[in-house]
């Protein structure tokens, strides 16, 4: 049968007694012993006397404060063992020498440096890029305002008139972007898309239709800021979607379009410019043309308004046009809250360009851009 295990009351007597005596001027480790006049005091021998107060340190986590030397000394030659064990030559497991997760630092530094030349000249190729024209007649550009396919207030009935007008042979098509409303996930608008009639799959096909399968000769697809949002429809899926017939950038792009013959036409166009004013609607891109680069014409959407602009500019020495498309989003009644109004006028901006003599004209109903450019291509 196992001897049953010391008590905490007999452990703590034991440290109780070394405690006395050491009151009474005995000392722990050395004479007079206090662990020695302890044994007197309870009947016990020394040994018995040390267990119990070990025990009492080990169990019970009492007489912390009491050290032997047989203890000290059991722990220093547990070291000394351990140092002759760390010293002496042992057999040690082999590991396995796994590959490296990644190439070395110095082919990712030279992998950095390519893929930075990479994307620099991407980017400057970007920079004025040229488009061909196919001969020397005269042309023309519906610059489509914000379409906003998907909004219940979009006017289809006009798009869909337009984008009839933008069959003609002899007109091409830019979008300032915001093709769909594409209400970012988990926003406070999300409560405007609860209000839409469409659901993701059918502003997809609306999307589809108006890129692909309307039949309007797009040059260049702009994203505007509904578009990069988080929303149901992201930016690759777009550029997916028109492959690499369509040059689709985001929100700005300045592009040449090239005639054969020798004239040129520099375009800028942007979801929107830098700068506003509530008394001229031209502002930002009104900069643009006083303090950056020269171009013939400065288009724009965004505002969900419409203008348009021409003058010469003598300081600089250039003759410009400021052109923004409101849209077509006709019924906005948040915006109707916020006191703006919607125009009649101006969804699509059509500009007529004649590479003859070098001139564009602007028409805020592209119907009349048609008439002009049927009449002068018949002179």
């Amino acid at each position: 049968m196992p001897t049953p295990a010391l008590s905490r009351e007999e452990c703590f007597k034991a440290v109780q007694a070394v405690d006395e005596a050491v009151k009474k001027g005995y000392v722990v480790n050395g004479r007079p012993s206090a662990v020695r006049h302890a044994a007197g005091a309870l009947g016990m021998n020394v040994k018995a006397i040390e267990h119990r107060i070990q025990s009492a340190q080990h169990r019970y986590g009492d007489g912390l404060h009491l050290q032997f030397n047989r203890q000290k000394l059991r722990v220093a030659e547990s070291s000394k063992r351990i140092m002759r064990l760390e010293q002496a030559e042992t057999p040690e497991p082999k590991l396995p020498d796994f590959p490296d997760d990644d190439i070395a630092e110095s082919e990712i530094i030279d992998l950095m440096c390519r893929r930075y030349e990479k994307r620099a000249e991407h980017k400057a190729s970007k920079k004025w890029f040229r488009i061909e024209m196919p001969d020397d007649q005269p042309f023309a550009v519906l610059w489509w305002g914000d379409p906003h396919l998907d909004n219940n207030g979009t006017n289809w009935p006009l798009l869909k008139a337009h984008a009839q007008l933008a069959r003609h042979p002899r007109v091409y098509s830019v979008n300032i972007g915001d093709t769909l409303d594409n209400w970012p996930n988990g926003s406070r608008l999300m409560s405007l898309y609860a209000q839409s009639d469409q659901s993701v799959a059918t502003s997809h096909k609306l999307a589809r239709w108006f890129c692909k399968n309307s039949g309007i000769r797009w040059l260049v697809w702009l994203f505007g800021n509904h578009d990069a949002w988080a929303g149901m429809t992201s930016t690759e899926w777009l550029r997916e979607m028109g492959g690499r017939k369509i040059v689709m950038e985001d929100w700005g792009a300045q592009f040449v379009l090239a005639c054969p013959g020798g004239a040129e036409f520099k375009l800028w166009a942007a979801h929107n410019f830098p700068g506003h004013s509530q008394w001229n609607s031209l502002h930002g891109p009104q900069k643009a043309a006083s303090m950056r680069e020269e171009a013939d014409l400065y288009v724009c959407g965004h505002l969900h308004n419409w203008a348009i602009h021409k003058e010469e500019s003598s300081q600089r020495g250039f003759t410009y046009s400021l052109v923004r498309a409101r849209g077509y989003k006709y019924l906005d009644d948040y915006a109707e809250k916020l006191g703006f109004m919607p125009q009649q006028s101006g969804a699509s901006i059509m500009t007529v360009f004649l590479p003859a003599t070098s001139r564009h004209y602007n028409f805020e109903h592209p119907e009349d851009g048609i008439a002009f450019l049927d009449a002068v291509g018949a002179a």
